[in-house]
């Protein structure tokens, strides 16, 4: 297994750093990893993958707050697959199994005798998506699905590790959409679990942040739905690509039917609004 740290800076992308040997994170030109974070010192943080997860060492205070799992962090061993938040940028710590890229011979074999079908099912898919762009897909209900507690045999301890999973992904969800339905159904199957365990006042606590979230999600979700429909009809093709891409991240995680097929239509949308959009050319 290989140990990265993925880098999530909002409106830049992912960038991936491969742990092989401790990295220093920080404003300075000796950092492995360089963020531009005002207030941040030239070396923040050093982090090097261990066993268990990746050691993380905070070198230098500052004004920019280090945070995990919603909390102040002052340094530790964080398990594979943890968020920590240094300002608005998300750093994950993953393992990747390099075998996983490697190809297989016989699947090559299979992949080449396949290539004439896949050459048929693209013409299809086209001819197919072109009828899905036609018709506008109206906007869909978020939240349609109650959530119920998935260990109720311990449901007052699942109650708690929901509610305090959605209150940190709520946190981010000004700077990453993906994590906002997510939370709202963590908070939901607190609920659940708060019922199941006989908690009847902690479960009914719950509705009141609840209903907000629903309803602030689901406003950010019909007013960019709007701004797609709005840019696409008066052909402002990167405004309107913008907003795919807005609406996609948004219903990242949500497995509800209706917002599967709304996710598909998106896609049928992105694809078409990428081919129109001219090529820039090429200085040399």
């Amino acid at each position: 297994m290989k140990a990265f740290v993925e880098v999530n800076v909002p409106g830049k992308g992912a960038t991936s750093h491969n742990l092989k040997k401790p990295l220093r994170v920080g404003k300075a030109r000796e950092a492995e990893i360089k963020l531009d974070i005002e207030g941040l010192p030239g070396v923040a943080l050093e982090v090097e993958a261990r066993e268990s997860g990746s050691r993380v060492k905070i070198v230098s205070q500052s004004s920019v707050p280090v945070v995990y799992q919603g909390m102040p962090y002052s340094g530790g061993v964080l398990p594979w697959g943890s968020d920590l938040f240094v300002g608005d940028v998300r750093l994950q710590f993953v393992q990747k199994d390099p075998s996983t890229n490697a190809v297989n011979p016989v699947l090559l074999v299979a992949l080449v005798v396949a290539l004439g079908a896949l050459a048929w099912s693209a013409l299809r898919t086209s001819l197919a998506d072109e009828g899905k762009r036609t018709a506008d897909q109206p906007a869909v209900a978020l939240f349609s699905e109650a959530v119920p507690c998935s260990e109720p045999a311990t449901a007052g301890h699942r109650a708690k590790l929901a509610k305090e999973s959605a209150q940190a992904k709520l946190q981010r969800y000004a700077f990453f959409s993906s994590d906002g339905i997510g939370a709202v159904r963590l908070l939901s199957e607190a609920q659940a679990c708060f019922a199941a365990a006989g908690q009847p006042a902690e479960a009914e606590a719950l509705s009141p942040e609840l209903q907000k979230w629903k309803a602030k999600i689901t406003g950010d979700y019909q007013s960019a739905h709007l701004r797609f429909l709005m840019a696409r009809k008066s052909g402002q093709l990167l405004e309107a690509l913008a907003e795919v891409k807005s609406l996609k991240d948004l219903l990242k995680g949500n497995p509800e039917p209706q917002a599967q097929k709304y996710f598909e239509w998106l896609s049928v949308q992105e694809r078409h609004i990428s081919t129109r959009i001219p090529k820039k050319k090429k200085r040399w």
